[in-house]
């Protein structure tokens, strides 16, 4: 079998350019995913902080949990004439007796999952787009 044939047959070997040198191995194209732009700095933010009710801070091995980080959102959110975003700092929780389980504090329910946009964004773009008409 000649060379061509066998990489024609079994392409991902390798990728050679005309001179023996010049061969490097064969990789798939990856995709590049696009990521999401922080908002600005200059924007005011509110913090609100999510903290987990009193029974859930207690561990079954009767130990209280205490924080051991945070997750932090941020949201975009549109009062009339007044643009701010709310930066959502959910609380982690473990217990330091039994080092088991990780507890996170709720999120507040999103119309749109995983959205920077709060109800106020989506309500402000919909009244623009079919009551106004703009």
């Amino acid at each position: 079998m000649c060379s061509a044939t066998f990489y024609a047959v079994v392409p991902h070997v390798r990728i050679c350019a005309g001179a023996a040198g010049n061969c490097r191995p064969y990789r798939d194209p990856t995709k590049r995913r696009g990521k999401r732009k922080p908002l600005p700095a200059y924007l005011p933010r509110i913090e609100v902080i999510h903290e987990l009710p009193d029974h859930e801070l207690s561990c079954a091995c009767g130990c209280r949990k205490h924080s051991i980080g945070e997750e932090i959102s941020e949201q975009l959110e549109i009062v009339p004439m007044q643009i701010r975003v709310i930066k959502h700092v959910r609380k982690v929780y473990a217990c330091r007796g039994c080092e088991t389980a990780l507890v996170t504090a709720e999120k507040p329910v999103q119309l749109i999952e995983k959205s920077m946009a709060s109800s106020s964004v989506l309500a402000m773009l919909l009244t623009t787009k079919y009551v106004d008409g703009l």
